[in-house]
């Protein structure tokens, strides 16, 4: 678990992630694409958006955690949100737009486990 929390972290990973959710919010743009290949896209969007609200929220910027976690709640795989074309069309473009700039403004290096107690405190061994 330690691993994954330090992998977390780290800042290019973070902004490769958040250049993938982009484009896939772009490719969902396309009307042809399969249904199995928006509810994949869904899966991979969502929790990029709560891993960078998350970040967001380290750094204070709360407009940012706000834009992120309705991001997250309209791209649920689980319990989707039905949307008109107009409004989808218009929430991938949007969502795009948001975690391009999430890659550049957002820093997760600050990331913690949540509560007092670190990572680097516990004595595993």
């Amino acid at each position: 678990m330690h691993r994954v929390f330090d992998a977390m972290r780290n800042e290019e990973l973070f902004r490769m992630a958040c250049l993938f959710a982009g484009i896939l919010s772009l490719l969902l743009l396309i009307p042809s694409l399969p249904l199995a290949f928006k509810h994949v896209a869904y899966w991979a969007i969502s929790p990029i958006a709560i891993w960078a609200a998350a970040g967001a929220a380290t750094q204070f910027r709360y407009s940012f955690v706000l834009l992120l976690a309705a991001a997250a709640f309209v791209f649920n795989p689980i319990v989707q949100v039905n949307q008109t074309a107009q409004w989808m069309w218009a929430s991938d473009v949007a969502a795009a737009l948001l975690f391009f700039a999430s890659s550049q403004v957002v820093n997760v290096s600050n990331l913690r486990w949540p509560g007092s107690i670190q990572p680097d405190d516990v004595d595993l061994s």
